[in-house]
């Protein structure tokens, strides 16, 4: 049996962590027609509007995200652990370079007063979170909870 050694090792490992990262069991960006919309509101008082939205598994939901506020935030959808991933992305930048994080597809940056649509499909039956990651705003309990059941 032969064994890898040096940059073989290396480049075996580094394949192996990306691999690993990119098979995550998020939800999946959707382009397909849905028939559900949900409103979810940004607030000045960092808060998300509904706080707690249901899901059945399978479901395709188009969430229409308003900011309402007279400041930028993102809605990031993730797992709590993807969500502590995340707000790792947002150490330590500025103000004006937090709508350079990316999202992966399960997320989008608002400006203030603005709004996005982001299609999402929950194929797994996980608990999700929505979260905005902006300095202090998810310490401050910026989230809301997607509850996936069968």
């Amino acid at each position: 049996m032969r064994t890898l050694t040096g940059r073989a090792a290396l480049l075996f490992t580094a394949a192996s962590l990306i691999l690993a990262a990119c098979s995550t069991a998020g939800p999946q960006v959707s382009d397909t027609p849905s028939r559900r919309m949900v409103d979810l509101t940004m607030t000045e008082r960092m808060t998300f509007e509904p706080a707690r939205i249901d899901v059945r598994r399978g479901e395709t939901v188009v969430f229409r995200v308003r900011n309402v506020s007279n400041e930028g935030h993102e809605a990031y959808i993730g797992t709590e652990a993807e969500q502590v991933l995340h707000e790792n992305k947002h150490y330590g930048l500025g103000e004006g370079d937090q709508t350079k994080t990316a999202h992966m597809g399960y997320g989008v940056h608002v400006a203030a007063l603005g709004t996005a649509d982001l299609v999402v499909k929950f194929d797994q039956a996980y608990q999700y979170v929505i979260g905005c990651h902006y300095p202090g705003h998810y310490a401050a309990g910026m989230r809301a909870v997607i509850d996936i059941s069968e």
